[in-house]
């Protein structure tokens, strides 16, 4: 009866901490897939500035930094800084991206060199079956050039902004997602490098064309606003930059500091947090962090807001938890298993596991029951109770034997004609 309770007690506490587990993981796979989205997009304007700067020399079939012209790499972009430094070699849902390029017209004056990202593998659970819903949320995040491969066409992506695209994964699986880069994408039409000689660059907008004579240092005034660039780097002479949108292809510097949670002024203000890890904005009169804000977490790491969420080295998500970081993947309604021992006899005790932000459980079971008719007590034994009793610290083994006598300790070979043994399994919850 106090093995069933144990169990009980054990299954009730699952049900308990998996109440809000489903609500939890939607919201961190829906966060996951607009961070897909996210990612694609700018995987798209680093291809597009790629295309745009070296169409003579892609098609030509030689671009220095990429071994092949028409496949540019994730890898090959950050390390010629199309990316930046440390962007994710994979999506948020797991499988990493590839570029394919064509060349349509080419050579010529009418030459488009086009193309699609897509992720190398379906995003599926673990039955295989795609998760469409979290690839829609992705492309929708990308826009016009958002699509993926549906099951009932996977040969072809698709999207709802009209992109298309044959799947070019092998085995065209359903639950692809692709971005279409290059001509025709969305953004690409902004600037299209037409001719490079030497020290001039000329680039065709959609304004016109406007001629830049590079020689060390570029100065642009509208009588207005000025804007200094020279081969040191930028400057804004007002102290003020103001632009609609701005990409940069090195490093950026926010040498401002703002502890999270403290007071703020300017609403949209960016700063460096206190740790140097993350990211905060000014919103509603406060410093708020930034996406997840602290990085390179270990499991055990202190914490103080519960519920902040982290990620490792190696971009896997860690919560606060009971004032330290935890795995995601132990965090929430799980058991884990650490060590089984045999041969456990009434009184033996043993160490609890150290569980950070979990509870250490134990369970003692019967594996050889040593009773037998020989035994001194009448009437006989009629059975066994095993038990791991919690001595704060410790786990006490309890092992006995009942007869309608009484109760005998299961080392009590004299009365019991035996001895009880079992096997004591331990672990942590979460």
């Amino acid at each position: 009866m106090m093995i069933e309770l144990g169990l009980y007690l054990v299954i009730a506490a699952l049900l308990f901490a998996t109440v809000k587990l489903p609500e939890m993981i939607r919201e961190i796979e829906n966060n996951n897939a607009n961070s897909t989205g996210e990612y694609a997009t700018e995987v798209r304007t680093a291809v597009n500035r790629y295309v745009a700067g070296n169409q003579a020399q892609i098609v030509a079939g030689a671009v220095p930094g990429f071994v092949n012209p028409l496949a540019p790499t994730i890898a090959e972009l950050i390390n010629t800084q199309y990316l930046p430094t440390g962007f994710p070699t994979r999506t948020a849902l797991g499988p990493a991206m590839r570029i394919t390029l064509s060349k349509t017209n080419c050579p010529g004056t009418n030459c488009q060199i086009g193309g699609t990202g897509f992720t190398i593998q379906a995003v599926a659970d673990e039955t295989g079956a795609p998760r469409i819903p979290l690839l829609a949320t992705a492309a929708s995040k990308i826009g016009v050039d958002g699509m993926l491969s549906f099951p009932a066409a996977p040969s072809t992506m698709t999207g709802t902004g009209g992109a298309t695209a044959a799947n070019p994964v092998a085995g065209t699986p359903a639950g692809i997602l692709g971005i279409r880069v290059g001509y025709g994408s969305a953004g690409y039409q902004d600037i299209i490098a037409s001719g490079i000689n030497g020290p001039c660059l000329t680039i065709t907008s959609t304004t016109g064309i406007i001629s830049v004579k590079c020689n060390g240092n570029i100065t642009v005034t509208d009588g207005t606003n000025t804007t200094t660039m020279n081969a040191a780097g930028f400057s804004a002479p007002t102290g003020t930059l103001q632009s609609q949108t701005l990409s940069t292809t090195g490093d950026n510097y926010f040498n401002g500091t703002a502890a999270q949670g403290t007071a703020c002024t300017t609403t949209g203000s960016i700063r460096t947090n206190t740790k140097a890890a993350g990211l905060v904005i000014c919103d509603g009169a406060k410093w708020q962090p930034i996406g997840t804000a602290i990085s390179n977490i270990t499991t055990g790491t202190a914490c103080s807001i519960t519920g902040q969420l982290a990620t490792g080295s190696d971009n896997s998500g860690y919560i606060c938890r009971g004032g330290v970081y935890v795995s995601l993947n132990t965090a929430f309604g799980s058991i884990t298993t650490t060590r089984k021992v045999n041969n456990v006899t009434d009184g033996m005790t043993f160490t609890k596991d150290a569980c950070p932000g979990g509870t250490p459980w134990a369970l003692y079971t019967p594996a050889i029951l040593l009773v037998n008719v020989t035994g001194y007590v009448l009437p006989p034994i009629q059975g066994a109770y095993f038990m791991a009793n919690d001595g704060g610290s410790y786990w006490s083994a309890q092992a006995s034997g009942r007869s309608p006598a009484g109760w005998y300790s299961g080392n009590d070979t004299w009365n019991l004609g035996g001895q009880l043994v079992g096997t004591m399994t331990m672990g942590c919850a979460y």
